[in-house]
């Protein structure tokens, strides 16, 4: 009897325990993968120096087209330029402030797509995604500028945008549409 109550102890106490640190775990890969507006605004008003830094790199930058991965080597970025797509980022502030939002900051990409800059902070299977957007040309990005675009919301700092992109919702909403 001693033994069965014990071992409903154990495991009363070990299961919460687990999930303490499967949680401790997750968010240590993933951080603020539960973003909503009020973090993103909390995250970009704390790093602002380093977006902006980055922003007026991409917006003076001759590509139309770039893109940067945590998984690249540092200093670089991809170009969509025919025989060289790996292009050095020629600004060691710029290099290192992509650097700290890609590696320190929870960040996973930025991208230029024409007059828009986004930030990617968590994508998940890609399906879901949550990030920083900004629009160089004061429009508010819609789908052409982020893929699967499902909800933006303008933060505090004029052309600045926090967006969700969730490929089910998408899908559902744009069910008639070439999304079929």
């Amino acid at each position: 009897m001693i033994k069965k109550i014990l071992l409903l102890i154990a495991i009363g106490c070990g299961i919460p325990f687990v999930v303490l640190v499967l949680s401790m775990i997750f968010y240590s890969f993933f951080p603020g993968a539960w973003q909503d507006i009020d973090e993103a605004e909390k995250n970009f008003q704390k790093h602002k120096v380093l977006f902006i830094l980055v922003k007026d790199f991409l917006v003076a930058s001759e590509y139309r087209n770039v893109h940067i991965l945590r998984s690249q080597e540092r200093g670089t970025m991809s170009v969509n330029i025919p025989g060289n797509n790996a292009v050095h980022i020629d600004n060691e502030d710029v290099a290192e402030a992509v650097y700290l939002l890609l590696h320190r900051h929870g960040y996973s990409s930025i991208s230029k797509k024409g007059n828009y800059i986004d930030f990617v902070r968590v994508q998940t299977y890609n399906t879901i995604y949550y990030g920083i957007v900004y629009s160089s040309d004061g429009s508010v990005p819609d789908d052409s500028a982020v893929q699967f675009l499902t909800s933006i919301e303008p933060l505090t700092e004029k052309g600045w945008y926090y967006y969700e992109a969730r490929y089910n919702e998408y899908r559902q909403l744009h069910r008639n549409e070439q999304y079929n």
